[in-house]
């Protein structure tokens, strides 16, 4: 699982493209730097709650909703990175089973 900074930026990238705004514009509209703004998409900064709150507010959504991280699509690359941390935690056993899995999957 993804750090928690991590799922709430691309949450609140996700809602802020849905609006059609910029960095800059959700800054503006939730009076926030816009450069904390990428910051905290990027999960390279913390969230504090008065800021989610302000970006809430600013997207027209409640705090609940950037919370909702059962909505975020991951990218292909995203899953391909996980898939193969997964792969190479997996014993001898379980990749052969795998392997044979996906085989049947792909047919």
């Amino acid at each position: 699982m993804a750090e928690i900074s991590i799922l709430v930026g691309k949450r609140i990238r996700e809602l802020r493209k849905k609006k059609g705004l910029t960095q800059a514009q959700l800054g503006s509209e939730a009076d926030i730097n816009d450069k904390y703004i990428s910051e905290i998409e990027r999960g390279s900064s913390k969230l504090t709650v008065n800021a989610l709150n302000k970006i809430a507010l600013a997207l027209k959504v409640s705090a609940k909703d950037i919370l909702d991280f059962d909505t975020i699509k991951p990218t292909r690359k995203e899953l391909e990175e996980d898939l193969a941390w997964m792969i190479g935690k997996t014993s001898d056993e379980q990749i052969i089973f795998l392997h044979k899995l996906v085989t049947e999957i792909l047919k």
